[in-house]
């Protein structure tokens, strides 16, 4: 079943701690030393030798963030 939400997101990881301040739980990884990036199909893909992030989001919404990194 695929979920129909804006901004999903996975994270693969090895470490998952609880936040006790919060009641957020923090996902702690390590991407690894090789980072390669894509955008394939409305997802944003962070894909490092150690672990890997996909996020759902817009073309629009991509370009409105790489505006404020120039």
């Amino acid at each position: 079943m695929m979920i129909q939400e804006d901004h999903l997101f996975r994270v693969e990881v090895d470490i998952i701690q609880f936040d006790q301040d919060s009641d957020r739980v923090i996902i702690n990884g390590y991407l690894g030393d090789k980072i390669e990036t894509k955008y394939v199909g409305q997802q944003l893909l962070v894909l490092g030798s150690e672990a890997s992030i996909s996020l759902h989001i817009t073309p629009e919404e991509l370009k409105a963030i790489l505006q404020q990194v120039q």
